[in-house]
């Protein structure tokens, strides 16, 4: 039944339950015990599985463990299992990776004739067994079987090593080639660099020499022109402050004509907003003569312009003085039409007041009359109370003769 795993022709329809790995066991022997490196490998093929464990350092030393359906009734029986054969290798590939998580551990034990893998979990007082399979130690033809596919498969590695060796080699040799190319290109766009600093350079130098010449022009008649320009501003300054003080004798006529007629306050604030923000526009100017020589003749059209607005605020000022005595009159009339109202209003207060006075007796003969009214209502009440008592008398005397 071992061999069956070791058939080049059921090589193919193995199915492998649990792939190769490897796993730190304890091994007892007769002639000692320590920790040793086993790989295992799980298979199936037709109803029979098989756990294989073999060296790591010592391939040669291989044990196997063949399991089928008549064998686990042995192995169900003596360790009083619960589960069906297939229920058996769900818990072993489960027990193995138990193990991979280092949850439980592994014990190879020898026997008189053979050896006894067991799976258990460490306590503090005695281990607890889950499971424990006798193995046997692997004929020759099944351990040179499993080398030889071990030597196959390592060939097919190493050629498929050397395979990527030369196209990594070949890879490089491309590298190498594109490196001594681009090292070629650098050198060639370092000489233009060079090339083209020394252009950048020479360009610079020369740009750098006209625009000094150019800053000496421009210092030169900037002095000449800073001097104009103060001489300037030294005549503009004369005139502002003659216009200023223009303005000043303008606000406190303006001022005069304000307390003359308080009735047009709104309007003469107002023209106050207009005076200051003619004053602003003054000092604009005279900000704006220390710049250009040309806007003198601006300057004084708009003085003009100023000097014919304080004429028209002067005018409408006067204008404003007859609308005040107007209004006045019209206040007058006023007067003598809410005098006339409130003798009114008097008259017709002092008739209401009356009028209450008479509300306020007849309410009292209204309240006088309820109360007579509330007396009769009881004296009613009490006389038939009265009367149905004698009733009742009288029925009762009626009823005690009989």
């Amino acid at each position: 039944m071992d061999l069956r795993f070791a058939s080049e022709a059921n090589h193919k329809h193995i199915q492998q339950l649990y792939p190769l790995y490897q796993f730190q066991v304890n091994v007892e022997t007769f002639h000692g015990r320590g920790i040793q490196s086993f790989n295992f490998s799980f298979e199936k093929l037709d109803g029979i599985v098989q756990l294989r464990i073999s060296d790591v350092v010592n391939q040669s030393k291989m044990y196997l463990c063949t399991i089928d359906n008549i064998t686990y009734q042995e192995i169900k029986t003596e360790q009083s299992l619960q589960v069906a054969f297939q229920g058996f290798i769900d818990h072993l590939i489960t027990i193995l990776d138990s193990c991979r998580k280092n949850e439980l551990f592994i014990s190879l034990i020898q026997s008189q004739n053979s050896f006894i893998l067991q799976f258990y979990e460490k306590r503090s007082l005695k281990n607890l067994i889950h499971l424990f399979l006798r193995v046997n130690e692997a004929p020759p033809a099944i351990i040179m079987y499993h080398l030889n596919l071990s030597i196959t498969h390592l060939k097919d590695e190493v050629s498929s090593i050397n395979q990527r060796n030369q196209y990594l080699d070949n890879e490089v040799n491309k590298r190498d080639f594109h490196i001594e190319e681009q090292q070629k290109e650098i050198a060639t766009l370092k000489n233009k660099v060079a090339e083209n600093e020394n252009m950048i350079l020479f360009r610079t130098t020369e740009e750098i020499q006209r625009l000094q010449q150019e800053i000496k022009r421009i210092e030169t008649s900037k002095e000449f022109e800073e001097n104009r320009l103060r001489a300037l501003v030294k005549s503009f300054e004369t005139k502002v402050d003659q216009l200023t003080k223009d303005n000043f004798s303008l606000n406190e006529k303006i001022q005069l004509e304000v307390k003359k007629s308080e009735t047009l306050k709104h309007e003469v604030e107002d023209m106050k907003r207009k005076l200051t923000a003619m004053s602003t526009d003054n000092n604009r100017l005279k900000n704006n003569l220390s710049q250009f020589d040309a806007k003198d003749k601006q300057q004084r059209m708009k003085v003009d312009e100023l000097n014919q607005q304080m004429a028209d605020t002067l005018e409408k000022l006067r204008s404003a003085n007859k609308e005040t005595s107007n209004l006045q009159a019209e206040i007058e009339a006023e007067k003598q039409i809410c005098h006339t109202k409130k003798r009114a209003l008097q008259i017709a207060t002092d008739e209401l007041t009356k009028n209450h006075e008479t509300i306020k007796r007849y309410e009292k003969n209204v309240e006088k009359l309820k109360k007579g009214i509330e007396w009769r209502s009881l004296l009613m009440m009490r006389i038939n109370y009265e009367n149905q008592r004698n009733l009742v008398n009288v029925e009762q005397s009626r009823i005690k003769q009989n």
